[in-house]
């Protein structure tokens, strides 16, 4: 009775599979009823991301000495990041950043504000590898335009001193990073983390002088997912 109980409760869990025998010969073939497992993980159905970013610039160039002395410049950014692949995404970003200080030649003349405004537009492919439904390790490569302004001014509370210098350079260069990106499973909200390098050419900004916008960069950022 026991063993007969057994049995029924098995075949409900597990039926066994179905006897065909072949209409040829004598053989006998077992056909399952069951399904095969699946491993397929499901498609993010977000393809686009927009994102801000927090993010320091650093140099050895001496070029940046005149502005201010640290090796570094700290600036806000924000990216478009589209979805062109499962895993490859085309991502644009821009990031200006600013830095000043007060020069002083001589006793009989006016101290004047030097300010350089960089604003830096990349664009290049993103690829990504899953690790976990959280945690997606990636690389990118993009092309860089730099684009500087230098401001030399006796009065720099105002922007339309007549007395000030201002000059413009551009010129265009390759970032390259690695990073990860954090995503809330489900949900739109992500952040990122990246460090790498960037390679320019110098940029001739006027009379003023030139700039070599060269040397490593991180950013933190926070990103929506739609």
């Amino acid at each position: 009775m026991i063993w007969t109980l057994l049995q029924g409760l098995a075949w409900a869990q597990d039926p066994p599979p179905t006897t065909v025998e072949a209409p040829d010969d004598d053989t006998v073939m077992e056909v399952s009823d069951r399904e095969p497992p699946r491993f397929d993980s499901k498609p993010d159905p977000r393809i686009l991301t927009l994102g801000l970013d927090l993010g320091h610039q650093f140099t050895d160039q001496p070029d940046y000495e005149t502005f201010r002395g640290r090796p570094l410049m700290l600036g806000l950014g924000a990216r478009a990041q589209l979805k062109v692949h499962d895993r490859v995404q085309l991502v644009g970003t821009w990031q200006r950043s600013q830095r000043g200080s007060r020069l002083t030649t001589s006793d009989a003349f006016p101290a004047v504000g030097a300010a350089l405004t960089v604003d830096q537009f990349a664009l290049g492919p993103r690829a990504d590898i899953e690790v976990t439904e959280m945690f997606f390790p990636y690389l990118m490569a993009q092309g860089l335009l730099w684009r500087g302004q230098i401001r030399l001014d006796d009065d720099p509370t105002t922007s339309t001193n007549p007395n000030q210098l201002r000059s413009i350079g551009l010129t265009g260069g390759l970032i390259t990073v690695a990073g990860f990106e954090i995503r809330v499973p489900d949900h739109w909200f992500s952040a990122y983390a990246e460090f790498g390098h960037r390679w320019a050419g110098s940029a001739a900004i006027g009379d003023l002088g030139t700039i070599r916008p060269r040397g490593y960069i991180q950013r933190l950022g926070v990103a929506v997912r739609l």
